[in-house]
């Protein structure tokens, strides 16, 4: 008896480790009609910008032909912004069978993310009475949202400036913080007489495009706005190309003066400012019950 009793409590702890491990609900709770989560991962966006998703069932993924349906638009920030200029557009579908869905709309202003609250949600976007109607049998009915934004990139290392001689005899405890669609990457650092020079290369990482004007996405070079600091200097920086995102790669570098001749602990701080585009897809059948 004492041995099953043994099995019975290994069995229940191992069953605990798995369902701990594999709960990692992530979404906005909300009360009302957003309820719990927001919908499925296929109707959300990625990368560290902002996500666009739906409150659990709003819409469906099946309506009635003629019957209205409610479209509750939850936007996630993880930036450390607030965002005050989202406009978003609908598209992709046969605007002369929808009604109640507007093709623009602009946002108020979605908190940022914050250490202690987490990523900002902004659920004020609450579309009701959307009916599609004037068609026979089935219809797919799969609107995009598209929706651009002032974007930011804020990123922090901290990195050993080598001396004079280009040697790092010092520990550094190197930490990156980083947050924004578009990544940086510190690629060099070089000593030059008694300046530090510093090469950057940049990439987009999130599931956007950066873009010059919003809803213009066929730009191959996008602009970009960035600041550099080494400790409280501000560096002097050159754009390879200018400062523009070529194919959503960019490259540069900033010197600095040194504080010290030999090798000492510093730290980068970079801050990009930039337009971004995103876009998802709701999947939605509408039934025709009239239809034998």
């Amino acid at each position: 008896m004492k041995n099953r009793n043994n099995i019975l409590v290994i069995l229940l702890v191992g069953l605990a480790l798995v369902l701990s491990g594999c709960s990692s609900d992530t979404g906005a709770k909300q009360s009302g009609i957003f309820g719990i989560g927001t919908g499925s991962s296929s109707n959300s966006g990625s990368g560290s910008g902002i996500d666009l998703s739906f409150a659990q069932n709003n819409p469906p993924s099946k309506m009635i032909k003629g019957a209205p349906a409610t479209f509750a638009f939850v936007f996630t920030n993880n930036q450390k912004h607030d965002v005050t200029d989202l406009k978003l557009r609908t598209k992709g579908f046969e605007r002369s069978y929808i009604s109640g869905l507007n093709k623009d709309y602009n946002l108020g202003l979605i908190p940022k993310a914050t250490l202690s609250a987490g990523p900002g949600i902004y659920t004020g976007l609450v579309v009701s009475g959307v009916t599609v109607d004037g068609f026979t049998n089935n219809f797919n009915f799969n609107p995009s949202f598209e929706y651009c934004y002032s974007a930011k990139t804020a990123y922090r290392e901290q990195v050993c400036i080598p001396s004079k001689q280009n040697q790092c005899d010092i520990q550094v405890d190197n930490s990156v913080e980083s947050n924004g669609p578009v990544r940086v990457n510190v690629d060099r650092i070089n000593s030059i007489g008694d300046e530090v020079n510093i090469q950057f290369s940049l990439s987009n990482s999130g599931s956007g495009k950066v873009v010059n004007t919003c809803f213009k996405t066929d730009d191959y070079s996008n602009d970009y706005k960035a600041e550099v600091k080494l400790g409280t200097a501000t560096g002097k920086c050159t754009a390879n190309s200018g400062y523009k995102l070529n194919n959503g790669v960019s490259n540069f570098y900033c010197t600095f003066p040194r504080s010290s001749d030999s090798a000492y602990a510093s730290q980068i701080t970079v801050n990009l400012d930039y337009k971004y585009d995103q876009e998802i897809q709701k999947q939605i059948v509408v039934e025709d019950l009239t239809v034998n």
